[in-house]
């Protein structure tokens, strides 16, 4: 474990010489104002569903996490401005609605896999740019600790490689990565185990039935609860939506059928519940107005679904989701309904679940 230092500044020049842009200190290649609190927040949207705040950007594909009474988000791109990827963190507190700035992050990344481990924010993988701002740069091996404390970033010994869109998740208080794409070889099938006395990644098992992409990830009671469709034709693409429950204190694989396909999802435990939020949708629909549902009781086998407020395609395409206390909160949300800028919005979650 080491504090910013000039390894990260030597795999920067390499990128550079390779001819590919390693974004800069905060947003790199951005001349974007930051946003003017003008509008007094909240403001209803539609019945149930409020917007709370703007942001500085759009923050596609940032990390979003919720710790210490704070929604933590840090990292993403400003996608339709063209930029490179952010590397600007902040903190919102969902009571004041005020924004506190945090440290940069060493690297600007995107669709970095991230938790909350030991009480500070733990990312892993991540997404450069190229020099034009598109989606082809490299995918990163890097892994970073924010000390809290310190207010400060430390870099820790490598993923095992490059990886983006993988999914963090805490199993047992132990971090854990699946999921991802490896470089031009394509999805990642492995579940590893973080080892904190090596400061390594240990493979812990493999996800015995590929998936087209992991939609969503969630853990509870040592169990790993992975959402996606699962690939059963190569030619003929994906295949039925199932979720895939590890084990892991008794290395047992389980796989339910879901009760139907979603575009979007995003899970997680609420008072002891597996619950999984799901979303249909056209993503270059820009402006649709979407229905979007909650089930709960999975583990149970039930798939309780309640119905939730109408939102935009934006909202669940371009997004990071969280819960805070009974409400899903959507952060990041742009579109032509609701400006280029980012948004914060939340709805309540049904009481059933809560």
């Amino acid at each position: 474990m080491s504090d910013i230092s000039d390894k990260i500044l030597n795999r920067r020049n390499f990128l550079k010489a390779a001819g590919l842009a390693a974004a800069g200190l905060g947003l790199a290649g951005c001349n974007e104002k930051e946003p003017e609190n003008t509008i007094k927040y909240p403001i209803e949207i539609s019945p149930g569903l409020e917007r709370i705040a703007d942001m500085d950007h759009e923050h596609w594909d940032a990390g979003v996490l919720f710790h210490k009474k704070e929604i933590h988000v840090f990292g993403g791109s400003s996608q339709h401005s063209w930029c490179w990827p952010i590397a600007k963190y902040s903190t919102l507190n969902p009571d004041t609605l005020i924004w506190t700035p945090r440290k940069d992050m060493p690297e600007a990344l995107a669709r970095m896999a991230s938790f909350v481990f030991e009480g500070n924010i733990m990312t892993v993988g991540g997404k450069m740019y190229d020099k034009m701002g598109h989606k082809s740069g490299p995918k990163v091996d890097y892994v970073f600790h924010y000390d809290a404390g310190h207010n400060k970033w430390e870099i820790h010994e490598p993923f095992p490689f490059g990886i983006s869109s993988a999914e963090g998740v805490m199993v047992d208080g132990i971090p854990h990565v699946l999921g991802g794409h490896i470089g031009n070889v394509g999805m990642n099938l492995d579940i590893f185990k973080y080892n904190k006395a090596k400061d390594s990644w240990d493979v812990k098992t493999r996800i015995p039935t590929p998936v087209y992409r992991i939609s969503t990830t969630t853990a509870k009671d040592g169990k790993i609860y992975i959402f996606g469709p699962a690939i059963l034709d190569k030619k003929k693409g994906t295949g039925e939506y199932i979720v895939q429950i590890y084990d892991s204190r008794n290395d047992k694989w389980d796989k339910k059928d879901m009760p139907e396909g979603y575009d979007y999802m995003y899970s997680f435990v609420k008072n002891d519940n597996v619950n999984l939020w799901a979303c249909k949708g056209n993503y270059y629909s820009d402006g649709d107005v979407l229905k979007n549902v909650l089930y709960s009781s999975i583990e149970e086998g039930k798939w309780d679904k309640a119905d939730l407020p109408m939102i935009f395609t934006s909202m669940a395409s371009c997004t990071e989701k969280t819960v805070v206390d009974d409400h899903l909160y959507l952060v990041g949300a742009t579109g032509i309904n609701i400006g280029r800028k980012g948004k914060v919005h939340r709805f309540k979650l049904p009481q059933k679940t809560t």
